[in-house]
């Protein structure tokens, strides 16, 4: 459900891990050493649901989609992918909790241990119109999402941009037309990177590959130095 949350049942989250269970349990008879693996949430209010450290327990790898954590629907320009907190958000509880870091340090405070953590970065941003160019139009009033999805290889291409990294959140900009995107920048990712790295995560992933440019420009972010 796009911005939203859908509603589940109380009995969900230990369905979830037995569900879990089963699955290795059958996935060893057929050959041990298979993975298993699950994209997770990156906002408390969602992986709050799941008992974590009990499916860690049983599954390879769990990685944070660490994206989406702002959405177009939003009636005011924010950043979709940080890093870390912007002090200048003006989101209430809780989306002011939406970033990567803070889901990170969810994930290993429930007992998730960090070589099992993988952070999801987006190839892609999301993007709002009817947007002024003030602050860059970040945190600006919006008349609605960008017409265009927003694939980093069409919002490299857009003419007459005015495009910003923020260094604090780890993540980047750009207005063009009063149509504004956040999404992730090389420069992002790199920051990402450094930050996996530091924090002997298990790695990264990324949505989708095709929103790329050609020559994987994204994807030499994540691979290079």
């Amino acid at each position: 459900m796009e911005g939203g949350v859908t509603q589940g049942l109380p009995e969900d989250t230990r369905n979830f891990t037995a569900m879990v269970a089963e699955f290795r349990r059958q996935l060893d008879a057929v050959r041990p050493g298979l993975l298993l693996t699950a994209a997770l949430p990156a906002e408390a209010e969602l992986y709050k649901n799941f008992e974590l450290k009990k499916i860690s327990h049983t599954m390879n790898e769990l990685s944070i989609m660490a994206y989406d954590l702002h959405w177009n629907s939003e009636p005011i320009t924010n950043l979709h992918s940080p890093l870390f907190h912007d002090l200048a958000d003006p989101s209430k509880p809780p989306m002011d909790t939406h970033f990567g870091d803070y889901a990170v340090q969810g994930f290993l405070q429930a007992g998730v241990p960090a070589r099992k953590i993988v952070l999801g970065v987006p190839f892609y941003g999301k993007g709002w119109t009817g947007v002024k160019d003030t602050n860059h139009g970040l945190y600006q009033p919006a008349t609605g999402p960008a017409k265009d999805w927003g694939g980093y290889k069409m919002l490299k291409a857009l003419p007459d941009a005015d495009r910003q990294y923020y260094a604090a959140p780890a993540t980047c900009s750009v207005w063009s037309g009063e149509n504004f995107w956040s999404y992730d920048c090389p420069e992002a990712l790199h920051r990402k990177m450094d930050y996996i790295r530091s924090h002997h995560l298990g790695g990264v992933m990324f949505w989708e590959l095709s929103q790329d440019t050609d020559d994987g420009e994204l994807l030499h972010a994540l691979t290079k130095r």
